[in-house]
């Protein structure tokens, strides 16, 4: 039997990479405290922002992905004022 097609599970990493660094501007937050607060790993968000030996990752995996983009400068200012929690949940 064939091997199924696998690439629609990854999505493009460059709108999540414009997403961290827009979420990084607005709020002042390094790299990896964005990593912990989306609840991914700083290793891989460190390689999505800078990439390794010049190249950026071209795709992540959706669950990456959702958690990313949950992050918003607004919830993490609402955590940092003991708030409600820095994702949003309207996002699933």
């Amino acid at each position: 039997m064939p091997e199924p097609d696998r690439t629609h599970d990854w999505v493009i990493a460059a709108p999540f990479r414009a997403h961290l660094r827009q979420v990084q501007a607005a709020t002042g937050r390094p790299w990896d405290a964005l990593a912990a607060a989306a609840g991914v790993s700083p290793k891989l968000v460190r390689h999505l922002m800078f990439g390794r030996d010049g190249r950026h990752p071209r795709r992540i995996s959706p669950l990456t992905a959702r958690r990313l983009l949950r992050l918003t400068p607004e919830g993490l200012a609402e955590r940092a004022a003991g708030g409600s929690p820095v994702l949003r949940a309207d996002v699933a």
